[in-house]
């Protein structure tokens, strides 16, 4: 009975633990094209910060519910990035995932980069959500953690 309790309770924790959301793409399956528009549209980012340029992006296509963040609200974030990390750079690859429930109608790739930053060493990534249809970018986040679970705010 014990046994059985502990593989039940053993399970129970596996599950609610996993990540439900993203399933990590094999490296040598990563699409080049997305990997290489992620990359570069979050090193532009930073790079606009760092010389304090707000135009906005030219060379990307920003979906609608990022525009306000990534373009028209560019001056604010960059101050606000500045002040709590300093000068910031985007190094290797960590991992590249797949959105699992939006795969078949509205395919949409999480890449996650290593990022350094000058005055807050906690934070260790740089999160850019990739559209597959035309590349558009759908976010960027940098943070402490991989951003692969839903978090609820109460």
């Amino acid at each position: 009975m014990k046994k059985t309790l502990t593989i039940l309770f053993l399970t129970i924790g596996y599950f609610s633990f996993s990540q439900k959301l993203y399933k990590q793409i094999a490296e040598k399956d990563i699409n080049q094209e997305r990997f290489n528009v992620a990359k570069s549209f979050a090193q532009e980012y930073l790079k606009k910060c760092e010389n304090k340029d707000y135009s906005k992006f030219q060379n990307y296509i920003i979906d609608s519910r990022s525009t306000k963040k990534l373009n028209d609200s560019i001056k604010e974030n960059c101050h606000e990035m500045f002040a709590k990390y300093g000068k910031s750079e985007i190094l290797n690859l960590n991992s590249s995932y797949y959105h699992k429930y939006t795969k078949n109608y509205d395919p949409l790739e999480l890449f996650i980069f290593d990022f350094k930053t000058e005055k807050n060493s906690e934070v260790k990534y740089a999160s850019i959500w990739v559209y597959e249809d035309k590349n558009i970018i759908g976010g960027l986040l940098f943070s402490k953690e991989k951003p692969l679970k839903i978090v609820r705010k109460k």
